[in-house]
């Protein structure tokens, strides 16, 4: 079997591209350019507006702002045609007015809120170590007057009492000596048996 690069014969397809976006979207559905394009550089444009496909115009009048969003469809398979046969695909892009339908400052509003929370989480624990911190050092300093308080009282009180109890006890000492007695132990030994006696007449 031979083969020849010799045109024997000519087929035509006829695609019309209202129909084929008539029932693809529904009743409620705004906000989609649809883009039908080749691989010879052709396209044309049709926007979704409520499950409507409208033609805008011959060539590619999509928003490049969403071109990240971008989304074909092969509308005729790769294998089936010549290499120089045109092969179809249908892009999809939103455009603003779906863009807007969906967009939301939740996000936003959240990360927001959950840094102020943090923040004011963290200013409390601040605060409370502040107020911890100055309560223990305000214990911590009367504390301190306290024994500063008790060693002055010890030192300066205690030590001219030793003295004066040793003076009085110098004095108790010369006055039983004075007297006739040895010791100042004598004469409460004196003066403890008087009052006995003077207990037992009385009984």
């Amino acid at each position: 079997m031979t083969t020849t690069s010799t045109p024997v014969g000519k087929v035509s397809v006829l695609m019309i591209m209202d129909e084929i976006l008539e029932n693809v979207f529904g009743d409620g559905v705004s906000g989609v350019d649809c883009v039908i394009e080749n691989n010879h550089g052709q396209s044309v444009t049709y926007s979704v507006v409520d499950g409507q496909a409208i033609l805008v115009g011959y060539g590619d009048y999509h928003d490049d702002t969403y071109q990240r969003f971008r989304h074909e469809i092969k509308l005729t398979p790769t294998d089936l045609f010549t290499a120089n046969s045109p092969r179809y695909v249908l892009a999809l892009y939103p455009n603003k007015e779906l863009y807007l339908v969906y967009k939301t400052p939740n996000p936003i509003v959240a990360t927001v809120g959950s840094i102020l929370i943090i923040l004011c989480t963290t200013l409390v624990f601040i605060l409370y170590d502040f107020f911890v911190r100055r309560e223990f050092s305000a214990h911590y300093d009367l504390l301190h007057a306290k024994r500063q308080f008790m060693r002055f009282v010890s030192h300066e009180v205690r030590t001219p009492l030793n003295a004066v109890c040793m003076g009085l006890g110098l004095i108790q000492s010369q006055l039983a000596t004075a007297l006739g007695y040895n010791s100042v132990d004598e004469i409460l030994d004196i003066d403890y048996n008087n009052d006995t006696s003077n207990n037992n007449n009385n009984n």
